[in-house]
């Protein structure tokens, strides 16, 4: 665990944007330009600490320039693995069907007890999953005619293989 905690990791957050982890220190993106990035501690206000990194926006950053004043407060490699089992939670609940508690339960299987007790509250994880999964779904709205409905291909067979038959639907296309 202390050798991961010497090279830079960056984890997403709930709205897309990383955070860098370096040192058991959680840094957030406040600047780039021209390849350089300027991370500020995540407790920035109390925490004056800072670190630039030098590589493309969309990769990794490979080199650390500097890091500007001291942290004044410890390290805590807690929340980085807290951050990290939640980064799992988030990514397997947009991509597959199962539940939340499948997904927590995953999760937690990665994580120490402490950083079990840092996680949010289950309602709020639910919450974050089925945003996500509302967001990532093919979800046009309540439709206002019968043309407007889409129905996906899987729910148009039925067990044996035949096709079902939807008058409103032939009718709705045929008067177009």
């Amino acid at each position: 665990m202390v050798a991961a905690l010497h090279k830079i990791e960056l984890i997403k957050t709930i709205r897309g944007k990383d955070k860098a982890t370096f040192q058991g220190f959680v840094y957030t993106l406040t600047k780039s330009s021209l390849g350089v990035q300027q991370w500020v501690c995540e407790n920035r206000g109390t925490c004056k600490a800072c670190m630039y990194t030098k590589g493309d926006e969309n990769i990794k950053p490979t080199q650390i320039n500097d890091i500007y004043s001291s942290h004044m407060h410890g390290s805590n490699p807690v929340r980085i693995e807290m951050l990290r089992g939640y980064n799992i939670v988030k990514e397997r609940s947009i991509n597959s069907e199962e539940s939340a508690r499948v997904f927590l339960s995953h999760g937690i299987e990665r994580m120490g007890s402490s950083s079990i007790a840092q996680l949010p509250k289950l309602e709020s994880v639910k919450r974050f999953i089925r945003i996500h999964k509302s967001k990532s779904e093919e979800n046009c709205g309540n439709p206002t005619c019968a043309a407007e409905i889409i129905i996906a291909e899987k729910y148009k067979v039925a067990v044996k293989g035949s096709h079902f038959y939807f008058p409103t639907l032939a009718l709705a296309t045929s008067i177009k």
